[in-house]
């Protein structure tokens, strides 16, 4: 199999099982530089008839993003400072509540530090915890979880009245600033290549119009949803389905982007043609391989040059099933997505198609698929 370069800096996998052992020879820059990705250092390798590898082609053949569907906080904004807010608030509350029922300071603290703890909050780093809670989930969540947190330590306190000291912050992301500049040009130029532009987000629907009118990109952004508009949040494929459903495309046709493990998920459950991370929020480049990136980039200022590698064209998978997202099942009434995928989402079944994720191709030494491999 020979390796072709991928933009610099990028990390790339995809996925497919080896049958047989198969003897591989790769050129190898130490991982970067040229986009290589080195297995282990060395320039070739013998995979065991049961190991499991990831491969992707490049570029991939017969396939360009009709839709790129971007995450928000760590992806198009910075967000930690305003979580960074959000926890200091969330801990005065606390205090006060500690305060009010006369526990001990050794007993406050304790509350505070678990609550940290549950959310994702590291005082050490004074960061977000990689994709945990807070950076990754809908605030519904994150507000069950600190309910719940506070509850069992003894704090008499109901989710409707942290959800009280919640909203009572206002739009902690309003002033979040955007992670690469000139991003209303950047996302014109993406438009003017044909490509749908949408956002994901697990932040509320009101908070996402305020960072877009802030960027100056509201007018760019063809579709949004948001997590308080949906029944399952990301990892869930449900967000990603009805994006799909309301810009008319199938999941395979669209390129999602994130910094979390949860959009990762969000990618890989749905059925994303490609699933790019970036390093500019909480994820690490190994933890969003290991959740479903095909491709880790540092920032999405590095899309372009990963849409270069892919060809100018669409064409349609001659030897993929594809069923609409508005089949049998109904999105909305989705209960058990694992049941319900085969009747929403493309058939990836096929061994020949033609997508970026060449999923069950058998791999053998005289292939000339171009392989990337995560060691």
């Amino acid at each position: 199999m020979n390796l072709r370069a991928l933009p610099a800096n990028a990390y790339c996998i995809a996925s497919v099982s080896s049958s047989a052992s198969s003897s591989i020879t790769m050129t190898t820059i130490n991982g970067r530089g040229s986009g290589l990705l080195s297995v282990g250092g060395a320039s070739s390798f013998t995979l065991p008839a049961t190991t499991r590898v990831r491969v992707a082609s490049w570029p991939p053949e017969e396939w360009a993003p009709k839709m790129i569907v971007f995450d928000k906080d760590g992806t198009l904004g910075e967000c930690t400072q305003a979580l960074k807010i959000w926890c200091n608030r969330m801990t005065e509350k606390i205090l006060y509540k500690c305060l009010a029922m006369n526990l001990s300071r050794e007993k406050a603290n304790f509350i505070v530090s678990s609550f940290y703890s549950v959310i994702g909050w590291s005082v050490e780093k004074d960061d977000v915890v990689p994709s945990a809670p807070l950076s990754a989930n809908s605030w519904a969540d994150i507000l069950d979880v600190t309910a719940e947190c506070l509850a069992e330590l003894g704090l008499r306190v109901s989710i409707d009245e942290v959800a009280c000291w919640h909203e009572s912050l206002g739009d902690i992301h309003v002033q979040d600033p955007p992670l690469i500049n000139n991003l209303a040009h950047f996302l014109t130029d993406l438009k003017s290549q044909g490509i749908l532009i949408s956002i994901c987000t697990s932040d509320d629907r009101s908070s996402t119009t305020a960072c877009m009118r802030n960027w100056q990109i509201e007018h760019l952004v063809d579709y949004c949803i948001c997590g308080d508009e949906v029944e399952r949040s990301k990892p869930s494929r449900q967000p990603l389905l009805n994006l799909c459903r309301q810009a008319g495309v199938m999941p395979h046709e669209c390129l999602v982007v994130g910094d979390t493990s949860s959009d990762m998920g969000m990618g890989l459950n749905g059925g994303a043609g490609l699933v790019v991370g970036v390093l500019t929020g909480s994820g690490t480049k190994q933890q969003l391989l290991d959740t479903g990136a095909h491709v880790v980039l540092p920032n999405i200022g590095h899309l372009k040059d990963l849409l270069r590698c892919l060809p100018p064209r669409e064409v349609a998978p001659s030897s993929t099933t594809v069923v609409s997202v508005e089949s049998d099942a109904s999105i909305d009434d989705m209960r058990n997505e694992e049941e319900t995928a085969a009747s929403l989402l493309v058939s990836m079944k096929s061994k020949d198609h033609s997508l970026p994720l060449k999923a069950g191709k058998e791999q053998t030494g005289d292939n000339d698929d171009d392989v990337s491999v995560l060691s």
